[in-house]
Formats: structure tokens, C-alpha cells, sequence
């Protein structure tokens, strides 16, 4: 595998924190693939929930074992001008014991109707700082990648000067991919498909790195997990046992730079009721298999 692969990046965007630790450079972990599209019935068709706007207002993720500490936080809001249009405000941190501590900051701004995102940006700290603006059209995503000279890693990212720019295509409609999607709108999505009982979205792409991902959900039964989290506001807090729904995702990629990129899977645990994602299960580069555990929630 080629050390610029990032097979984590899915779980990164959901959380925001695989980004940072492919990041590290270390070589990440690639499980067992699960079932493609055409193995659980995919037609390649884009059906969405009703709504993709879950019953959850924020979420905040933590995670540690001997290799170090990670975390995130989402946030959803509508924006000022029109109720059709959401932003997900995203922060992560990942602080490995020997190197580095690194993070980033993402906003993405999508239709709720069908997850489709307009543009977002993201901004990584730590070694190798950048900022990314990207912008999807139906041809395909616009890149804009900004990185500071030496002189100027100290100063913040409106003052760095070095600047390029990038096309990534991507026909309408092409390998399955009726909708350029973003990880954040499909956490939400697949949040909303579970407490309503609905199947989770299909036929969406995503665009991470210089590549497009095809991603498929498979609900995977029930499973009891230890739950301790806090619902802020008046909900106290909660922790013991809990029912969860298991929905299995896998992405490959079908666009950009192929000769980089690898399929990946993870494993997200839906609270049935809540639609809130208790748990998310995946491989991050340097650490192994983790279960990334909700650790406080806001309900609208």
C-alpha cells in the first residue's frame, strides 16, 4: 500500500480525526471489506431519508489506548439565510504519545433534502499546516490548497502565500455516484434513517483527498454496548446498556487518483431511538482498531 493511501479518512470526516492521524505517517490498518452496493441489493439509484437532518444537535467523540488520545466534535446548524441549507461545523485533535500533536477544523455546507454539499473548508494544525477550499459542481470538485513558506507557519492562514489549485472530475451520475455527498451530511443521514426505521442513503459519493469514494451502507443487526455519555441541558446522563443498530459502510474509490487510494470500511452503532451515533468503529493509522465512543450529545 502506498504510504500516501488513507484508508481511515471516512471515519476522519465523520469524526474529523482520521485526516490527522493518515496524517502521521504512519501505515494505516485496512480490515476485511464488507459487501458492495450490488451485494445488498443497490441499484446505484440515490434514495435518501425523507430528511437527513437527525434529532442531534452536537456530538463530541473520545478515544485512548497505550498509543495515545484522540477526539472530535460536530456541530449542525442551519444557515442564516435559508433553512434548506445546513453547515457542519467539524473540530478533531489526535495527540499520539511520540509524535506530534495535530488537528483540524472543517465546515461543510450541504442540502438536507439529499446530502448534496455545495463547498467546504478545512484547516489542519500541526506538522505540514494547510488550508483546503473545496467547491462541487456537477462536473466534478474544485481544489484549492494553501500551504505557508517556512517564514510563515507562524502566521495564521489568511497570511499564507503559497497557493494551488485543482480540477477533479467527476461525470454525473458516473460509477454509481448520483450524488457528491459529504461524510458529515451521511452521518446525519444515516442518523435520521435509523430512528425513523428507514434504509440508510445509497448511491452517494465522497470526495476526500484528491479522490472520489463510493460509499454503501448495510444495517448489520442489533448489538448490546456499554454506553456513557452526557446529554447536555437538562438530560443528566447516561451509561450502562444499550441496544444499538450496527450499520456496516464500505467505500472504494472510483475517481481521481485511484493508483493512491484503497477501499476501507468502518462500523457505526446507532442508538435505534435517538438515531444518535453511539459508537464508531474503525482503524486509525498508528493506533489499530478503535471504537470511538460518544462521550456528550445535544438534542434539537
Amino acid at each position: 500500500m502506498s504510504s500516501r493511501s488513507r484508508p481511515t479518512w471516512m471515519a476522519a470526516v465523520l469524526l474529523g480525526i482520521a485526516s490527522a492521524a493518515a496524517a502521521s505517517g504512519v501505515a494505516p490498518i485496512v480490515p476485511e471489506p464488507v459487501p458492495t452496493d450490488a451485494a445488498v441489493g443497490d441499484s446505484g439509484a440515490s434514495t435518501p431519508p425523507a430528511a437527513l437532518v437527525p434529532a442531534w444537535e452536537t456530538l463530541r467523540y473520545e478515544a485512548k489506548n497505550a498509543f495515545g488520545r484522540v477526539g472530535g466534535e460536530i456541530a449542525l446548524r442551519a444557515t442564516s439565510d435559508s433553512a434548506e441549507a445546513w453547515v457542519a461545523d467539524a473540530r478533531t485533535w489526535f495527540r499520539p504519545r511520540l509524535l506530534r500533536d495535530k488537528g483540524s477544523e472543517r465546515q461543510t455546507w450541504f442540502d438536507p433534502g439529499d446530502g448534496a454539499v455545495e463547498r467546504a473548508t478545512r484547516i489542519t494544525t500541526g506538522p505540514g499546516p494547510d488550508k483546503k477550499i473545496y467547491r462541487f459542481t456537477r462536473e466534478g470538485a474544485h481544489r484549492v490548497r494553501i500551504e505557508p513558506r517556512p517564514s510563515e507557519e507562524s502566521l495564521p492562514p489568511a497570511q499564507w502565500s503559497q497557493v494551488r489549485e485543482s480540477f477533479h472530475e467527476l461525470a454525473t451520475g458516473a460509477q454509481g455516484c448520483a450524488v457528491v455527498s459529504a461524510p458529515e451530511a451521511l452521518l446525519a443521514g444515516v442518523s435520521a434513517a435509523v430512528a425513523a426505521g428507514e434504509a440508510p442513503p445509497t448511491g452517494a459519493c465522497v470526495f476526500l483527498g484528491k479522490t472520489f469514494f463510493r460509499v454503501a451502507f448495510r444495517p448489520a443487526g442489533l448489538e448490546q454496548i456499554d454506553v456513557n455519555y452526557r446529554l447536555r441541558g437538562a438530560r443528566g446522563k447516561r451509561k450502562g446498556r444499550a441496544p444499538a443498530r450496527r450499520v456496516d459502510v464500505h467505500a472504494w474509490p472510483v475517481a481521481g487518483e485511484l493508483d493512491i487510494e484503497e477501499p476501507f470500511d468502518l462500523v457505526l452503532l446507532v442508538e435505534e431511538e435517538s438515531g444518535l451515533p453511539l459508537r464508531i468503529r474503525t482503524p486509525i493509522a498508528g493506533f489499530g482498531e478503535m471504537d470511538i465512543a460518544l462521550a456528550e450529545a445535544t438534542l434539537f
